[in-house]
């Protein structure tokens, strides 16, 4: 016996679901990057701060129910974004500034807000348990932002973004309830592309700090997660540039800045790192 084939209608409906499926998140990414170029040559930066933000409750609403399609869209929206305002703030560098309503002025608005969205993505990437191909995406998009920023020379947007995949790496939702680690590792192999190309381009204090940064993603692998090895360790190795600023990197790990924003992140204190930076130091040099 033959099922009958569906109807016309029912086809029709079927059809209608999957182009919304495909085509909203593309709507919508299209109609948040409207006018950013004309809007960034005028200046008019409070009528387009918050359209990072938009990309990011994108992404968080995409991966929250299970679109990984609306998710990749979400973080092509902000690679587009950052392109955007390079190429308008080359000609029009005030719109890099923008002050808020209390007063407040941000130098280089766009790496924090590029930060806080990916930042909150990625939580949400393992609170709600994603696939790694959304989990990658997420840390994948903001290591392009970060690259995108240092080759245009935007060194205080791309410092934000190196904070940012470390607390990518860094958030607590790698442990379930029961216990079990899913580590976040792609992270730490942004941080690694983006420390070779700080080098190359000269950004020595960018490059330093994305070092340190990974110095750290591979010692909690073992003070904090029981590990042997960090997975990325290998590829982190191979992908460090040349220069290895592995003393500024160290001068970084012992500043005051450094202990009061990461000092929660370090359970066995400072000696593991220091001795990571050892460890990394020795495998650079045979590589």
């Amino acid at each position: 016996m033959h099922s009958q084939p569906p109807s016309i209608l029912v086809v029709a409906r079927q059809l209608t679901v999957i182009l919304l499926r495909y085509t909203a998140p593309v709507a919508f990414a299209a109609a948040v990057l409207e006018g950013v170029e004309s809007t960034l040559a005028r200046g008019k930066t409070s009528r387009i701060v918050f359209r990072v933000p938009l990309f990011g409750e994108m992404m968080k609403s995409c991966i929250r129910r299970g679109d990984s399609i609306g998710t990749t869209v979400a973080v092509d929206g902000l690679i587009r974004f950052t392109q955007a305002y390079i190429r308008e703030t080359r000609s029009n560098p005030d719109a890099r500034s923008h002050t808020y309503d209390d007063g407040g002025t941000d130098p280089a608005w766009l790496g924090e807000h590029l930060r806080a969205a990916f930042v909150r993505a990625g939580s949400d990437v393992f609170a709600q348990g994603a696939p790694d191909e959304d989990t990658d995406t997420v840390a994948s998009g903001l290591g392009t932002c970060a690259r995108l920023l240092i080759e245009a020379g935007y060194e205080l947007e791309a410092t934000s973004l190196v904070d940012g995949l470390m607390q990518q790496a860094s958030t607590i939702h790698q442990i379930a309830p029961s216990g079990w680690i899913n580590l976040y590792a792609k992270p730490a192999e942004e941080l690694a592309r983006v420390e070779q190309l700080a080098e190359d381009r000269g950004m020595q204090d960018v490059a330093a700090r994305a070092l340190a940064a990974w110095i750290l993603l591979m010692s909690l692998s073992q003070t904090r997660y029981g590990l042997q090895q960090h997975p990325g360790w290998q590829i982190g190795i191979e992908l460090l540039g040349d220069a290895r600023p592995f003393a500024a990197a160290e001068n970084r790990m012992r500043s005051q800045e450094w202990s009061r924003r990461w000092t929660h992140q370090m359970p066995a204190g400072l000696q593991p790192l220091l001795a990571t930076v050892a460890a990394a130091q020795a495998a650079h040099a045979a590589r």
